[in-house]
C-alpha cells in the first residue's frame, strides 16, 4: 500500500475521531490479542485513530482567548474557510513558537490547527463536516505530514 495514501487514511480516521463523542472510542472494538498478522498489516492494526483524537483532544485545554475570538469569527462568518482558517493557524502558532522557543513550528501548528477547529465545531455544530474537511487538508499538507512522518506516524507522534 503507498505509504502517503496510508497516511491520508489515518489522518481522516484521526480528524473523524476528534470529532466523535470521546467516549465513543472506548467502546468501538476489542483489540484480537492473537493476530498473526505481520509487516505493513500489522503496524495498520496498532493504529488506534481514538488514542491519538485524545491526545490531540487535550491540547484544547491550552486554548486561550486568540483562538476563541478566531473561532467565533468563523462561526460568524464561515466565508472562505479553509484559506482563511490556514492563515489564522500560521498566524497564531507563530505566536505560539515566539511565546516557547523550544515549541517547533510544526507542533504549534498541530496544536493550534485542531483547538482552532474544535473550538469552531463546539461553537457552531452545524459546521462539523466543514471543519473536518477543512481540519483534514491542513494535516496532510507536505509539511506536516513530514513532520508526522518523522515522529513515526500517528501513533507515536509527541504533542
Amino acid at each position: 500500500m503507498n505509504h502517503s495514501v496510508t497516511f491520508e487514511k489515518q489522518t481522516k480516521q484521526v480528524v473523524q475521531a476528534l470529532f466523535s463523542d470521546p467516549e465513543e472510542g472506548e467502546n468501538i472494538c476489542f483489540r484480537n490479542l492473537d493476530t498473526d498478522y505481520a509487516g505493513e498489516e500489522e503496524q495498520e492494526d496498532d493504529f488506534d485513530p481514538y488514542v491519538v483524537s485524545s491526545r490531540l483532544r487535550a491540547v484544547g485545554d491550552q486554548l486561550d482567548e486568540d483562538i476563541r475570538s478566531q473561532a467565533k469569527q468563523f462561526v460568524e462568518e464561515p466565508v472562505n474557510l479553509t484559506q482563511r482558517f490556514s492563515n489564522v493557524v500560521n498566524s497564531l502558532s507563530s505566536t505560539w513558537v515566539a511565546r516557547n522557543p523550544d515549541l517547533t513550528n510544526e507542533k504549534a501548528v498541530l496544536k493550534v490547527a485542531v483547538s482552532l477547529a474544535l473550538c469552531v465545531f463546539k461553537m457552531e455544530p452545524s459546521m462539523q463536516e466543514v471543519m473536518q474537511s477543512t481540519l483534514t487538508a491542513l494535516l496532510t499538507s507536505p509539511s506536516l505530514l513530514s513532520f508526522i512522518e518523522e515522529q513515526g506516524g500517528w501513533m507515536h507522534i509527541e504533542i
